[in-house]
């Protein structure tokens, strides 16, 4: 996967905006070695318009914890 790993992590998050995916599924999913680095990535997600950051089911692994999407 190419790009910056905020790149990468938006591409995952965008290829379905209907999957909610939890720091540690992202993380895995955008190739991020550092679970804290894609925490990182995905609360400043939370801050604009294209993502929304809140509580909810993993899509992936199934575990609620605070989970990202792509808002459109």
């Amino acid at each position: 996967m190419e790009g910056t790993l905020p790149e990468r992590a938006a591409a995952v998050l965008r290829a379905d905006s209907t999957r909610s995916l939890c720091d540690d599924c992202l993380a895995l999913l955008a190739g991020i070695k550092q679970r804290q680095t894609a925490h990182t990535i995905a609360s400043s997600f939370g801050l604009t318009s294209d993502f929304v950051r809140e509580q909810g089911v993993c899509s992936r692994c199934g575990d609620t914890k605070l989970v990202t999407r792509a808002a459109r």
